[in-house]
């Protein structure tokens, strides 16, 4: 095998390559092939031209198959009078201080080559040629192939930023108002990369997985853009969103996850409510009050016999008051309903229940 190797490198490569690291990858027919009496100049131009099909702009991982037609190369190299006895097949690349080529031969009856440890963040270049028999019994290889080229992306995307516009967070739990969503994302990949999709994943106990795809209009190697997506689970209840970035390789980030409940607009529910309702205060449980009143910032905890119990604020233009189940005193106070009512806006109002 290695005799072979030899007088293959002999025949087909010669000399003056000085600056090129010329590595062999496989060597399928090799047997065969080092007994043949051939030289590097033994072409045959009359000879169909083979084609690899067309490569991806980027190539995931450190390897890559390419391909070609090998069946329909057979039968059209044999309307010309010739058998195909082997494909020379050639990846190429620039990797300092030298250039490198990567070869090797595969048996006719493939129709494909896999190169192993291709290095990333590089250009690499594809081609291949054949060896035929022909019809006086000496053989020739047909003309190189047009050359394919691909980026091999080693690296996934990731995502440096990802968070939802209007986002309320109360009592550790993360609120919206409204169905639709905007998410803003930053994402990156490796300098020669680029992230072309967004991938939105929401899972719940009400719509199961469901998962949406937002492509990138012109990929980047870094992206921010926001995006929309609307809800699906119903409101008021639990659902975990998870977002990722894939990138034209189709290499996927890392998934981000996020949990989050969302309320209906103004108009479309009730103006004030709580959830959860009842709640624990003995287990940290709070209750969060979603107010729809424009400016509101204060509300007041009354028991069913009309005793103020606490006064709780919050900013005009949050969303979201929040109860901890504690009287004013910061004692938890004991089981049964209580009554949220809103300043100066009698008629706002929600009931609470406590049970411990």
């Amino acid at each position: 095998m290695r005799a072979a190797a030899a007088l293959l490198f002999l025949f087909f490569c010669g000399a003056g390559f000085s600056q090129i690291q010329r590595i062999m990858e496989f060597g399928g027919s090799i047997e065969t092939a080092g007994n043949m009496a051939i030289s590097a100049s033994a072409v045959d131009t009359t000879l169909p031209q083979p084609r690899f099909y067309p490569e991806p702009e980027y190539t995931w991982g450190l390897e890559n198959a390419v391909l070609w037609n090998s069946d329909s190369l057979r039968t059209v190299a044999g309307a010309a009078g010739a058998d195909l006895v082997l494909y020379e097949v050639e990846a190429s690349y620039y990797f300092a201080p030298d250039s490198v080529e990567r070869w090797g031969y595969v048996d006719a009856s493939k129709g494909s080559a896999t190169f192993r440890d291709l290095p990333g963040g590089v250009e690499i270049s594809y081609k291949l040629r054949y060896l035929a028999s022909l019809e006086d019994g000496s053989y020739a290889f047909s003309r190189w192939s047009p050359v394919e080229k691909s980026i091999q992306d080693v690296s996934r995307p990731f995502v440096t930023l990802w968070d939802i516009k209007h986002m309320q967070r109360s009592g550790g739990i993360n609120w919206v108002v409204g169905q639709n969503i905007e998410n803003h994302v930053i994402a990156s990949d490796t300098a020669l990369g680029k992230v072309k999709e967004i991938i939105v994943t929401e899972e719940s106990e009400e719509v199961g997985s469901i998962i949406t795809s937002i492509l990138i209009e012109n990929p980047a190697s870094l992206i921010d853009t926001t995006v929309d997506y609307i809800v699906m689970t119903p409101p008021r209840k639990r659902l975990q969103l998870i977002l990722q970035v894939k990138d034209l390789s189709g290499q996927v980030s890392i998934p981000d996850t996020m949990v989050i409940f969302w309320w209906p607009f103004e108009g479309e529910d009730k103006d004030v409510l709580c959830f959860p309702n009842p709640f624990n205060p003995d287990i940290n449980e709070r209750s969060i009050i979603k107010c729809d009143v424009p400016d509101a910032a204060e509300a007041r905890i009354y028991d069913l016999f009309g005793n103020l119990v606490r006064i709780i604020s919050k900013a005009p233009d949050d969303y979201f008051f929040e109860w901890d189940g504690r009287n004013g005193e910061g004692d938890i106070v004991s089981n049964g309903g209580y009554v949220c009512v809103v300043k100066n806006a009698l008629n706002k109002y929600c009931k609470i229940a406590v049970i411990r």
